[in-house]
């Protein structure tokens, strides 16, 4: 029996159905997403925030643990922009 890769010269995210670059549906609900999140820091920059987490785990934080949550919006809101026309 001879078995043949047919997917031998595709890569995995042209097979995958969720493809982060070309889901404008996912783009589209993250920046409502990230609006929210950023309205409710802004309502309260203290307060627990998943915006706060996001920035420092992508590196928006300095060495005392300051969090720059303009920083991550303003560097991930051009990446969903880019994501939604396609």
């Amino acid at each position: 029996m001879n078995i043949i890769d047919k997917y031998n010269e595709i890569s995995i995210i042209d097979v995958s159905e969720f493809n982060l670059n070309s889901n404008k549906f996912y783009a589209t609900r993250e920046t409502a997403d990230l609006q929210k999140l950023y309205n409710e820091y802004l309502a309260n920059p203290k307060g627990d925030n998943l915006l706060k987490t996001l920035a420092r785990l992508q590196g928006y934080a300095d060495d005392k643990g300051n969090i720059d949550v303009g920083a991550y919006i303003n560097a991930y809101t051009p990446i969903l922009d880019k994501r939604k026309e396609g």
